[in-house]
């Protein structure tokens, strides 16, 4: 196999690449994938949440009324929501932002998993991710509060930026308890919509369907085969001055979740400023690192990973993901266009 990690694909080309995990990595923990019963009938369902959308292929037998299951998947979200949205006054994670510093918080099971998986990001990748980002997402215009309609002065930009020590929360995980020792703020977006993805995976896992493929907002996990004994067939996120075809992934018991900075931005002065905030110097990124997009067994990891490399950049990034074997694919912008770059787990996948 030729090595991908550091070959670049120009703009223009239209070759489009595969990528398929490999047969030992998923037989490390998992039985090879079985397709649905023959009584089996795909189903789709739909509809809203978190302010995106989101969409479950499934197969169901006769025995497994559709209803039911799509009632079971409104609820997963709900409990989501419930727990980490920044936007509902009464959630967990709201009530925590409102408490009293010093103040020992009992976190819900869901919202505590998610915490343990963003501490601990927090800390591998040294602040580049940060779970408690949320001052600086507001000073930007990108929570809550609204778009903003002047640029932030240096002063509040320091301000925000002291007052995102994700450092200043003391974690129990056994006992799921939250301590902030400082006036910081938990933004949980980055990585709630992927624990989503996962949660109604596991819910599809829990009522024995084999097959299916969850959707809310561009961040994917799939498990089995379809009836045609084919993968779950999913692109890899483009932008939209790219001309290309997009790269394609089997999504066999994986996830896939990708961030960009053409996704939500505000524009001020004429100058167009990206939703994805550095926590390490409180300001939007601008190093040219258009997109990423991460593979992962799960898309919890999949999500906050994406937001970390982006954050971080191409070299930066690539470095990191190499270090800890994470698939990831980089979409640079260049003075030539546009440029795709694999990490070296990713190119282990590249069917050829």
């Amino acid at each position: 196999m030729p090595d991908q990690h550091n070959t670049p694909r120009a703009e223009g080309m239209q070759e489009r690449l595969v990528f398929i995990p490999t047969l030992d990595a998923l037989s490390e923990f998992h039985a090879p994938p079985r397709p649905p019963a023959p009584d089996a009938t795909l189903y789709e369902f739909a509809g809203e949440t978190m302010g995106t959308s989101w969409q479950v292929k499934a197969y169901l037998n006769l025995a497994c009324p559709p209803s039911y299951i799509e009632s079971g998947i409104a609820q997963v979200l709900a409990l989501v929501v419930q727990e980490m949205s920044p936007w509902e006054n009464n959630s967990d994670l709201c009530k925590f932002n409102r408490a009293p510093v010093g103040s020992t918080y009992s976190l819900p099971a869901a919202f505590s998993e998610v915490m343990a998986c963003a501490l601990r990001l927090a800390q591998q990748t040294h602040a580049a991710y940060n779970p408690c980002i949320a001052k600086l997402t507001q000073l930007w215009g990108f929570g809550p509060a609204g778009k903003i309609t002047v640029l932030p002065s240096p002063d509040q930009i320091s301000t925000a930026k002291k007052e995102s020590d994700w450092t200043a929360l003391q974690f129990d995980v056994s006992t799921k308890t939250l301590i902030r020792n400082a006036p910081v703020e938990i933004d949980l977006c980055s990585i709630a919509k992927g624990y989503a993805v996962d949660l109604v995976a596991d819910f599809l896992l829990k009522e024995k369907l084999t097959s299916f493929l969850v959707e809310v907002g561009g961040e994917l996990k799939a498990h089995g085969i379809k009836a045609d004994h084919q993968a779950w067939w999913v692109e890899c996120e483009g932008i939209p001055e790219q001309s290309k075809t997009n790269n394609i992934v089997a999504l066999i018991d994986h996830a896939i979740a990708s961030s960009g900075d053409y996704r939500r931005y505000t524009e001020l002065n004429g100058k167009n400023y990206s939703h994805t905030i550095d926590p390490r110097t409180g300001l939007p990124i601008q190093h040219g690192l258009a997109c990423v997009t991460v593979i992962h067994r799960q898309c919890m990891w999949a999500d906050a990973l994406a937001t970390a490399f982006c954050v971080m950049g191409l070299e930066e990034g690539m470095a990191f993901a190499n270090q800890y074997a994470y698939a990831a694919q980089f979409i640079q912008r260049t003075e030539h266009g546009v440029s795709e770059h694999y990490s070296q787990a990713l190119a282990t996948m590249l069917d050829v």
